[in-house]
């Protein structure tokens, strides 16, 4: 048996099955090429075709498939053995030539002529109304008419598809199954561990900073600041604000000869010697115009050259003392350590509390985005983890 089915969900974190207070609100289901049933989260008997058709299917049909399986999966429904897959977005991936990534549902319809979907339901969750509040008759509608599509899309995608073509989006189904599987167990998170490592990288970027602004004319310099780094490195003269406050009185309107309290912006340009020579080609298509007086009270009008200071870059600059040497050290390791507080010991531990996982990190592993047709991940990126952000993975099999 064929089996075509779409999952509606409440909107908390835009529905993402492993959030403590997400809901399934209804689901519309379709066996064969029979009509389409609508199943609505206050039914007595909610659950009991989807238990019942999918214990029947041989094939399961639809659209961006893994996210339904997840919420299915969440009640305790789940495929049967030897039960394929086909998710026609991912047909439609292999269709394209594996060009088109995330290809959506309208997006194909609209390509075969087949109808689109109902815009009605969006407007509501635009206008902020959360699913279980919009009508629902209206939201039956919506749901049974993606069902109707979506199984109209696989026909069409059956004819268009090569037998090879149809073979690879079956492989693709099974490799589905698994990701699905991985994404709901999750990786278990150590967040006490992440703490202490944040702690400790937080007083080492401290440290590194006094280090660096030794380097620099004023401890005032915004090393986060690429044309300030720039003129570090390179030399030039880069400007500091100092905001000062001052009583001053009204002198005219009806607030005449009462006091209030001004900023005033002095703006003090400091000079740096040059340290490196810039590498070819490296100069950007950026300006600094500094306004300043001299020493005898002239205003002066300079414009700074801005070179490139990533990581790249740094890497690249001929060091020709031991102080200029350090300096690169510096830099390279405050850019590391601020990479891990920023994506990794400063974010998961917000991300966790903000998606409701608890202790687990359930990132997406994507089979629509990459060309080449290997896996990318996302929300977190579980590939991209470094040696160091490594340890905060608790495994389950000690």
């Amino acid at each position: 048996m064929v089996i075509t089915y779409d999952v509606e969900t409440n909107t908390v974190q835009k529905g993402n099955p492993f959030t403590a207070s997400g809901k399934l609100i209804s689901y519309s289901i379709k066996p064969d090429n029979q009509d389409v049933s609508f199943n609505y989260f206050k039914d007595i008997d909610f659950l009991v075709e989807l238990r019942l058709l999918m214990q029947q299917a041989k094939l399961l049909v639809g659209f961006n498939l893994k996210f339904d399986l997840h919420w299915v999966s969440r009640y305790g429904v789940k495929p049967p053995d030897r039960c394929r897959i086909w998710d026609c977005q991912i047909a439609e991936f292999i269709i394209t030539g594996q060009k088109g990534s995330y290809p959506s549902l309208d997006e194909c319809l609209a390509k075969y002529e087949l109808g689109q979907k109902d815009d009605k339901i969006k407007e509501y969750w635009n206008l902020g109304v959360d699913t279980e509040f919009i009508p629902p008759d209206e939201l039956k509608f919506y749901n049974n008419l993606d069902v109707e599509l979506t199984y109209k899309l696989y026909l069409k995608q059956q004819e268009v598809m090569t037998d090879k073509q149809k073979k690879l989006c079956l492989v693709m189904g099974l490799d589905l199954l698994v990701l699905q599987e991985m994404e709901e167990n999750g990786v278990k998170f150590d967040t006490k561990l992440c703490k202490e490592k944040a702690e400790a990288t937080a007083a080492t970027l401290n440290e590194i900073t006094e280090e660096l602004l030794k380097f620099s004319p004023t401890p005032d310099i915004n090393l986060g600041s690429g044309q300030q780094l720039s003129c570090l490195l390179y030399g030039g003269k880069f400007a500091v604000d100092y905001v000062t406050e001052e009583s001053v009185v009204y002198k005219s309107g009806p607030k005449k000869g009462t006091e209030y309290i001004k900023n005033c912006h002095n703006e003090v340009v400091y000079a740096c010697d040059r340290l490196f020579d810039p590498l070819p080609k490296t100069e950007t298509k950026l300006k600094k115009k500094l306004s300043h007086r001299n020493e005898a009270g002239t205003l002066l009008e300079e414009e700074v050259t801005i070179y490139e200071t990533n990581e790249d870059v740094l890497k690249q600059l001929k060091a020709k003392t031991k102080e200029q040497k350090r300096l690169i050290e510096l830099l390279l390791k405050q850019a590391e350590l601020a990479k891990l507080m920023d994506t990794y010991y400063g974010k998961l531990p917000q991300l966790l509390e903000k998606m409701e996982w608890g202790e687990y990190l359930h990132g997406q592993y994507n089979q629509c985005v990459a060309a080449t047709g290997r896996l990318s991940s996302s929300a977190p990126n579980m590939q991209n983890f470094s040696g160091l952000t490594d340890q905060l993975l608790i495994t389950r099999y000690d």
